[in-house]
């Protein structure tokens, strides 16, 4: 999963030991909880008009078989868990099954439900937020109202104990904000800002929101040299096509030395769960060609073993391109949801990478 995270606490031991835990064991799951949603946001990866997903009872059977996965930590994401009404009966479950839970959400319910959250035992909450102003949040979100709520919603958040973060989705609408959302996020009291880029999938697979690799790449570099990271930000962690990382180094750029690089977690240790209990690499890809059979009713421990799909995550000379690159180890050749989304090929290269002529399809290590 693409993104940049700008964390404003000074902690960082949760972030030192990835390697370690690069023990061939599902550590995490993500768990797409639903298709619905009350917002309509024109970035949304989801495939929301979906009727299909698990009854409660099936529900509470897909959280038996993470707990006997050994799988620690649950992220509820969708569409919006909330939506469902069981949410919180689940969430309870997977509680007192012993599993560490984090929610990510649109914040619109967030406020109101704080309390059932804090009983869920819910300790991390990600709240969208593409706008630093209403009119632009509202405008992306297509739902007048939604800017203040989620703001509401990450300040109760903080204020209930539980670790809270902001996440941005860039793309040609809000790029110019970013930097202000990333002061916004701080003025606020979130304990972490994050940045994602545009996944060619679900809404964005067909729209034109996506900005140019260079205009990226510079909206990076103004975040790392912006006063907030260099006084309030302490590590920035990082899940990227490694050429960034290689350029700003370059490039001197300001606080390049807070940033620990990782190449993406899905498929190494974290694994992902459709709605219907498909088992998936990745909870953005969301695409039939990466589901590889269903916790109820395949042995999750044998597919995450040797289902093929498995492999472009943890390898890179299983990606066309980036096995020629001196850096292919480090980043695995970036993300696959990318490469199925704009090539329909996991075996493409990361359509962002910076030293991949894009629509040739060919290794050129140049900014």
């Amino acid at each position: 999963m693409v993104r940049w995270k700008f964390n404003f606490s000074k902690e960082s031991k949760s972030y030192t030991k990835v390697k370690e835990v690069r023990d061939g064991k599902i550590k995490q799951f993500y768990w797409n909880f639903t298709h619905k949603c009350s917002q309509n946001c024109i970035q949304c990866y989801a495939h929301t008009n979906m009727n299909t997903e698990l009854s409660t009872e099936k529900a509470i059977q897909v959280v038996d078989k993470i707990a006997e996965s050994g799988a620690k930590l649950v992220t509820f994401c969708g569409g919006e868990p909330i939506e469902r009404s069981d949410f919180f009966e689940i969430a309870e479950h997977a509680n007192n099954m012993g599993l560490k839970l984090s929610l990510i959400s649109n914040g619109l319910n967030i406020k109101d439900n704080i309390s059932k959250i804090e009983k869920a035992g819910i300790s991390r909450i990600q709240i969208s937020l593409d706008g630093s102003y209403e009119s632009l949040h509202d405008t992306i979100r297509r739902r007048s109202g939604s800017f203040k709520k989620a703001v509401d919603s990450v300040k109760s958040s903080i204020d209930s104990g539980i670790r809270t973060s902001v996440c941005s989705t860039i793309m040609k609408i809000n790029h110019n904000d970013i930097v202000n959302l990333l002061k916004f996020s701080e003025s606020i009291g979130a304990d972490e800002y994050r940045i994602m880029r545009l996944m060619p999938a679900g809404k964005a697979g067909y729209n034109d929101l996506s900005i140019s690799k260079s205009g990226y790449f510079n909206l990076l570099k103004s975040l790392l040299e912006n006063d907030i990271t260099t006084e309030k930000v302490g590590l920035i962690d990082v899940e990227e096509p490694y050429s960034y990382v290689k350029e700003l180094e370059l490039q001197k750029t300001k606080n390049i030395e807070k940033i620990f690089y990782r190449s993406c977690l899905q498929g190494e240790f974290v694994c992902a769960l459709s709605p219907e209990g498909n088992i998936l690499p990745c909870p953005i890809g969301n695409f039939k060609e990466f589901e590889v059979g269903n916790i109820l009713t395949d042995d999750i421990t044998n597919l995450w073993k040797n289902a093929k799909h498995f492999d472009y995550f943890r390898d890179v000379e299983n990606i066309d391109v980036c096995n020629q690159c001196d850096y292919g180890k480090e980043c695995v050749g970036g993300c696959r949801c990318a490469a199925v989304g704009y090539y329909g090929d996991i075996k493409a290269p990361d359509t962002f990478c910076l030293w991949v002529d894009t629509d040739a399809k060919k290794y050129s290590r140049q900014l």
